[in-house]
């Protein structure tokens, strides 16, 4: 009897190591090659910048005029859902779609995607506003879900994804113009791609499923006859049909030897889409909007480093520090 204390503290140290190992292994633990890494999405649209705020759980969108960055508006858009696992925009045409999460406590769980105009105010009552069901995300943030609580048999709230993301779970949205819309779902190192009819009575269809991509934040970019997939620590995906060919790492092509720098904790990978022109740019900031590297062009089939034009450099440094507060 007396060694009972023993095994009992044997157990105990076994439990421990074995909680201590599962916490190790449970998905949103950060990789090597993306600590102390955020990413934030720029567009730029008729001759204006609009980010969304990372922190802020609502969606605040801001708009900067790039001919006179100090003139900013903030935008807030009623949400159906307030809660989300993180921040997420895009602009297409003259539509912008915004994410809404919400768990219900762990109860229960809707996510889904709000479409509204660019051409009216977000203050006040909006004719055009409309809400997007995605079921495939739905299905993918219950994966996440720690068991039921017992005394009240209900899902435990879902860990949102922000600073020391707990998920790896990353999404983002194409509509190239031929009356779909394509939502891509990378889950760890999985990548599925969903499409629905524009005219949103057809459900969600899976039409691919791929292996391999890092489990990190990534953009999807379409060229009509391939899609470019840029992730936030610069590799960067051609996909063609069911083929996905890697061309580039850490925005160098995969023929240049690079050495990469210590990057510091509070830099931003800042991703810019340009609306009107199409092109794409990638830099590295720090917290107060200093340039830490040369911006990369992201061009068709190559990546150069390129500046930024003069006006939109100055834009893209006056939102950065904004977009962190509320």
């Amino acid at each position: 009897m007396k060694s009972m204390p023993k095994v009992v503290a044997l157990l105990i140290l076994a439990v421990c190591l074995m909680m201590m190992s599962i916490a190790a292994s449970f998905p949103g633990k950060r990789s090597e090659g993306t600590t102390g890494i955020t990413a934030n999405r720029f567009f730029v649209h008729s001759k204006f910048l609009y980010v969304q705020s990372l922190d802020d759980p609502r969606a605040t969108v801001l708009r900067l005029n790039i001919e006179k960055p100090d003139v900013i508006e903030r935008l807030q858009y009623p949400l159906s859902a307030s809660e989300r696992f993180g921040p997420f925009m895009r602009i297409s045409g003259t539509y912008i779609y915004l994410l809404s999460v919400f768990d219900m406590n762990g109860s229960q769980i809707t996510a889904g995607i709000e479409k509204y105009s660019l051409n009216e105010s977000p203050i006040g009552f909006i004719t055009s506003r409309r809400y997007i069901d995605v079921e495939p995300l739905k299905d993918a943030l219950l994966s996440y879900h720690l068991p039921f609580y017992r005394k009240t048999n209900t899902l435990k709230p879902l860990k949102h994804m922000r600073s020391g993301a707990r998920i790896r779970l990353w999404i983002d949205l194409a509509i190239p113009g031929d009356g779909f819309l394509y939502l891509y779902i990378l889950d760890d190192e999985d990548l599925s791609i969903w499409k629905r009819d524009l005219s949103l009575i057809e459900p969600w269809q899976k039409s691919l499923a791929l292996e391999g991509i890092p489990a990190e934040q990534f953009w999807v970019a379409n060229h009509g006859n391939f899609t470019t997939i840029t992730t936030v620590t610069g590799k960067v995906y051609h996909l063609q049909g069911k083929t996905l060919f890697n061309k580039a790492n850490s925005f160098s092509p995969l023929d240049v030897a690079v050495t990469r720098a210590e990057i510091p904790e509070d830099s931003t990978t800042v991703f810019i889409d340009d609306l009107n022109t199409g092109e794409q740019w990638s830099l590295s900031m720090d917290a107060v909007g200093k340039t830490l590297s040369k911006p990369h062009h992201l061009m068709r089939d190559s990546l150069i480093s390129e500046n930024l034009p003069n006006n939109l450099a100055k834009a893209v440094q006056k939102a950065l520090p904004l977009n962190k507060n509320r």
